[in-house]
């Protein structure tokens, strides 16, 4: 008994809690390798219903679809920064898009990925995505600066997926916690005193 206790014990201390990683990736295609099956915004149909977006911040920033494009003026100050936020309605591992003038020669706008902060972003991106193992159902870009630093955008083919593709190699916590679970079964199986009793 002592041992099992001291094998749950060694297993407990050895195994950390996995860490969500988001990888930033500027190629549509090695995008969608990683995404799974996405769903694509393409914005000429109405307002989206898979999605909302709003803005906020102190200065002034807007957002609008037209002519099959969302465009967008981010400006704001370092207390109060200008947002554009998307909420999901159901929970997305990945969040891409093509951009127009994202950070157009001035590197000023950063996005947080369920909760996750890329800062700073490239300069003028054709497409930027972001690919998480952990579910997430906000995107926000922010732009702390205001007057002659707003960041004017635009973003089509907006492209999300509700699954990912998933690596058939388990993390370590994972091996350890099924040796330490083998290992008191087997444990208890050693212990386990069988008696034949004959008729």
């Amino acid at each position: 008994m002592k041992y099992q206790v001291l094998a749950a014990l060694l297993a407990t201390t050895i195994c950390a809690t996995a860490n969500a990683a988001t990888v930033q990736y500027e190629d549509r295609a090695q995008f969608l390798a990683a995404s799974g099956a996405p769903t694509v915004e393409t914005f000429g149909a109405g307002p989206p219903s898979a999605f909302s977006f709003q803005v906020g911040g102190s200065g002034g920033s807007s957002a609008s679809i037209g002519s099959g494009v969302l465009s967008a003026n981010l400006t704001g100050s370092t207390a109060s920064p200008g947002t554009l936020t998307f909420t999901f309605a159901a929970p997305i591992f990945s969040f891409g898009a093509d951009f127009s003038s994202l950070n157009n020669n001035s590197a000023r706008t950063y996005v947080n990925v369920g909760g996750t902060t890329f800062d700073p972003l490239p300069l003028n991106p054709a497409f930027l995505g972001f690919v998480s193992d952990m579910s997430f159902t906000t995107v926000t870009f922010l732009n702390p600066l205001g007057g002659i630093q707003n960041d004017r955008l635009s973003l089509d083919n907006l492209t999300f997926a509700s699954s990912t593709v998933t690596a058939a190699v388990p993390e370590p916590a994972t091996w350890a916690m099924m040796i330490a679970g083998f290992g008191l079964v087997g444990g208890a199986m050693r212990r386990r005193s069988t008696k034949i009793a004959f008729a």
